[in-house]
C-alpha cells in the first residue's frame, strides 16, 4: 500500500525497497533467517497485508540447509515485523519461485528437485507435482493466469534446451492478483 517497490537479494540476504516514483534501493530487511549462500528469492504482499518471503537455502540452526517459506507481518508503518516460518522443504530442495492461491495455498516451485509444493494455509505440504525424471526441469518461476499455474523451467543442472519450456498445471484455485507498486 505504501508504493514501495520490494527486490530480493538472494546473494546478499537482503531485501531492499525502493521509494514510490523510484531513487535508490535501502535496506528493508535482514536478518540471520536471509542469511545464506542463497538467501531470499522472491516476496509477494498477501491479500492480508502482510509478506510470503522463500528463502532458498537456509542456515538458521533448525532449517539448515532446507528451504524456508516465511511470513513477515508489517507495521502500520509499512516496516517488517520479525519473519516466521511457515513451511520448510526437506534438505537440499532449493525452492525458487512461488504464487499465492485466493484459497491461502502457495504453490512453491522447488528448483533441485523439480517438483511443484501445495502448501496449506497452515503450513502443511498438501499435494506435490513433478518430481526427478518428470518433466519439470528446474522449475523456477511460478505464477496463476486463472485457474492454470504456469511454471517455467531454468534447466540449470541439465542445461537440455529441449527442456526451457513454460508447463501449465490446471488446479481448482485462482491466483491472487499481483500488487504492483505505481511509478
Amino acid at each position: 500500500a505504501s508504493g514501495r517497490l520490494l527486490v530480493t537479494d538472494l546473494a546478499q540476504g537482503t531485501v531492499f525497497a525502493v521509494a514510490p516514483g523510484g531513487g535508490a534501493a535501502t535496506v528493508w530487511l535482514q536478518g540471520p533467517e536471509l542469511r545464506s549462500t542463497f538467501g531470499p528469492n522472491q516476496v509477494v504482499v498477501t491479500p492480508k497485508g502482510d509478506l510470503l518471503l522463500d528463502v532458498t537455502a537456509s542456515t538458521v540452526p533448525n532449517a539448515a540447509g532446507r528451504g524456508v517459506l516465511y511470513r513477515v507481518p508489517l507495521t502500520t508503518a509499512s516496516l517488517p515485523g520479525k519473519p516466521t516460518q511457515v513451511y520448510a522443504t526437506s534438505p537440499g530442495e532449493g525452492p525458487d519461485g512461488f504464487a499465492l492461491a485466493v484459497s491461502g495455498r502457495v504453490y512453491l516451485a522447488t528448483l533441485v528437485t523439480n517438483r511443484l509444493v501445495v502448501i496449506g494455509p497452515d503450513g502443511t505440504e498438501q499435494a506435490s507435482f513433478g518430481g526427478l525424471g518428470s518433466a519439470l526441469d528446474s522449475p523456477s518461476s511460478v505464477t496463476f493466469v486463472g485457474t492454470n499455474v504456469l511454471v517455467t523451467n531454468l534447466t540449470y543442472f541439465t542445461n537440455d534446451r529441449a527442456h526451457d519450456q513454460v508447463l501449465r498445471v490446471a488446479t481448482a484455485d485462482r491466483g491472487v492478483p499481483p500488487i504492483r507498486p505505481t511509478v
